[in-house]
């Protein structure tokens, strides 16, 4: 209940052979794409994990990620890299409802999820946020009735296509919020 957990990861990671497409115009005018290897890119940064109670049956865990990123991009005269500094972060927070005689307590979660810009080959990428609800009340220990809202947040992200014969801009709806509701039943021994 009163813990506080913290955690450090430190990592330096390499991916060869990263496949992308090359987006070129033709003689007709016609964009076409191609599947390539772009060649290799580099994440260098640091993950810092959190995870405290905030009050009474309310528990909170969050992760962020600083990372520098050296990835390869198209250019007219050849492929070159690219380094940028990128971040992204989650958090939960938990609510916890006090058991009952003859039934779990109810569950509460907050969800939030934060994407920061990117680049690749010939694409950069806005950054995006997200948030999703959740809320489960258990009828017994063996049934539960959960309803969900996820995908709030960013309803729209933005990409621009940055190939040398080509530059495009495209704005794109990410998703609509969706509700859920799922009624949960677990065979086997009651715990």
């Amino acid at each position: 209940h009163k813990k506080l957990d913290l955690g450090l990861i430190v990592y330096d990671r390499e991916t060869a052979n990263l496949w992308d497409y090359s987006y070129v115009i033709d003689a007709a005018g016609n964009s076409i794409s191609t599947p390539i290897n772009a060649g290799h890119k580099s994440d260098r940064g640091a993950e810092i994990d959190i995870n405290s109670p905030l009050f009474r049956r309310i528990k909170g865990t969050a992760s962020v990620n600083l990372f520098n990123s050296i990835v390869p991009f198209d250019t007219p005269s050849g492929t070159s890299r690219f380094s940028q500094l990128r971040y992204s972060a989650n958090a939960t927070i938990n609510w916890q409802g006090k058991d009952g005689r003859k039934r779990p307590g109810d569950i509460g979660q907050l969800q939030l999820d934060y994407q920061s810009p990117s680049r690749s080959f010939q694409y950069r990428y806005s950054g995006s946020i997200s948030v999703n609800l959740s809320y489960t009340h258990n009828l017994s220990k063996t049934l539960g009735l959960t309803a969900l809202l996820n995908g709030i947040g960013s309803g729209h992200s933005s990409s621009s296509l940055i190939a040398p014969s080509i530059q495009e801009r495209y704005e794109t709806r990410t998703r609509q919020p969706e509700f859920k509701l799922k009624l949960v039943k677990t065979f086997g021994p009651k715990k």
